[in-house]
């Protein structure tokens, strides 16, 4: 998946039972975000969170 804003992410899914845990990170800095959602989440709206996620401990990191 890629960003315009930050570059390339690189995002992981892993089932756990009745939850997903997703990962993202960025593939220039190395910046690592996760966070778990129900299991039957739609898979884009599990990208757009961590993407989301992802950027906004970016921007955070700047300040």
């Amino acid at each position: 998946m890629s960003d315009p804003n930050s570059g390339e992410v690189f995002i992981e899914y892993k089932q756990i039972g009745a939850i997903v845990r997703v990962t993202a990170v960025d593939a220039v800095t190395g910046t690592e975000v996760s966070f778990q959602a129900p299991a039957n989440t739609p898979p884009s709206d599990l990208q757009r969170t961590a993407v989301n996620k992802l950027n906004y401990v970016l921007r955070k990191r700047k300040q």
